[in-house]
C-alpha cells in the first residue's frame, strides 16, 4: 500500500518580511519571500547578510514577523504548537562543562517543549 503524501508543506511562507529599525535607519533583512518546503532533508544556503538567520528566527518564533505569514505543518510560526514541531540548534551552541553532546541535545529539546 502506498502512503499518501500530505498536502500541507512542512514549512510555508507568503511574503515573509523582516525589517529591523525604523525610518532611514531601517534595514530590510528578509524581503517578501515565498517558500514551500516538502518533507525531506533540505539546506538553507546564501551569502552573509542574505537573511537566512532572520528567516529561521521568525520560523521558530525567536523574533517577530514584520509582514507576511509563515506556517510550520499548518501551524502559525512561533506558536506553541509550531514550536513543538520544529527544532533548532544554534550554529555555535554553548555547552556546559559537565554536559555531553547527547545531554545537551536532550536539554535543548526539553527547553523547546
Amino acid at each position: 500500500m502506498i502512503k499518501e503524501e500530505s498536502a500541507i508543506p512542512e514549512i510555508w511562507t507568503h511574503k515573509l518580511t523582516k525589517i529591523y529599525g525604523r525610518g532611514e535607519q531601517s534595514v530590510k533583512a528578509v524581503n517578501k519571500i515565498d517558500i514551500s518546503v516538502e518533507p525531506g532533508v533540505h539546506g538553507f544556503l546564501g551569502p552573509n547578510g542574505a537573511g537566512k538567520t532572520s528567516t529561521i528566527n521568525m520560523l521558530i518564533g525567536a523574533i517577530s514577523i514584520t509582514e507576511g505569514k509563515a506556517k510550520i505543518r499548518g501551524e502559525n510560526a512561533g506558536s506553541i504548537r509550531a514550536r513543538r514541531i520544529i527544532g533548532f540548534l544554534p550554529q555555535d551552541p554553548a555547552f556546559y562543562n559537565n554536559m555531553t553532546g547527547e545531554q545537551y541535545l536532550i536539554y535543548i529539546g526539553e527547553l523547546s517543549g
